[in-house]
């Protein structure tokens, strides 16, 4: 049985199995992120409460639609770019993360001006929403991942997200054992996104890359933003669609 396993393995292409490997990783990853996530996701909901658990699904829910906004779309033409013009590499990569860079510090803003017109008399709503919402500061990091998946080396980019989520999902259970406030339970969602763009940025170098060669183009900025629009339009009309509900509920709570 294992010889004719060896065959058939021997017999599929280098380029067969690279990809085989690639997807490998990311289902691996889909299944850990789904039975442990639901687990913890659960065992929070219980400890928070309706109220509370409610309102940091607001903060989440508003921030998801923003962050839809904050990608720009770009993240096909990110990948597309660098499997077609590898050379031009860096400038793609530095190009790509100052527009999301820039995107993001924006949205980040307008999403605290809105919720501030929202809730003025709500303290808590505007701490936690302007907590989740410093997620959107660290999106433009997310090209490596881009990056790593033209390469079809999707296994440093789920190695540097899933060590990221297990550290933090340990974290939450930690803050549900100590009953914690529900501002922690914030700070441990931003928390999470800051580890998966210090894992990305460390894969990055590891992989024999150099963030410090990134640069940015004004051409390739109006080569991506031509191309890219359209996706942000559709994209946040699916994205207000699956969230518009929660951000209601929030509202009417």
């Amino acid at each position: 049985m294992s010889n004719k396993l060896d065959l058939v393995l021997q017999k599929i292409s280098p380029n067969l199995r690279k990809i085989l490997s690639n997807t490998g990783w990311l289902v691996a990853e889909r299944v850990l992120r789904m039975a442990v996530g639901f687990f913890i996701l659960a065992w929070v909901a219980r400890y928070l409460g309706a109220d509370q658990f409610g309102l940091l699904n607001y903060a989440i829910s508003f921030v998801i639609i923003f962050t839809t906004i904050a990608h720009l779309g770009l993240n096909h033409f990110v990948v597309r770019d660098s499997v077609s013009e590898p050379s031009h590499k860096d400038e793609i990569l530095g190009t790509a993360f100052l527009l999301i860079l820039s995107s993001g510090f924006i949205s980040f803003f307008l999403i605290n001006v809105i919720v501030f017109g929202l809730h003025p008399d709500e303290p808590l709503t505007r701490i936690i929403v302007a907590i989740v919402a410093s997620t959107l500061l660290f999106q433009e990091f997310k090209v490596i991942d881009d990056w790593f998946q033209s390469q079809v080396q999707s296994k440093y980019a789920v190695s540097a997200r899933n060590t990221a989520f297990i550290i933090m999902t340990l974290v939450r259970v930690t803050l549900i054992q100590t009953q914690a406030p529900l501002i922690a339970f914030a700070l441990a969602y931003l928390m999470e996104s800051i580890l998966t763009f210090i894992g990305l940025v460390i894969a990055y170098q590891i992989s024999g890359q150099k963030i410090q060669a990134w640069r940015g183009k004004l051409l390739r900025a109006k080569s991506l933003m031509k191309v890219s629009w359209p996706l942000i339009f559709s994209n946040l009309a699916i994205m207000v669609y699956l969230y518009i509900d929660q951000i209601m509920l929030g509202q009417l709570a």
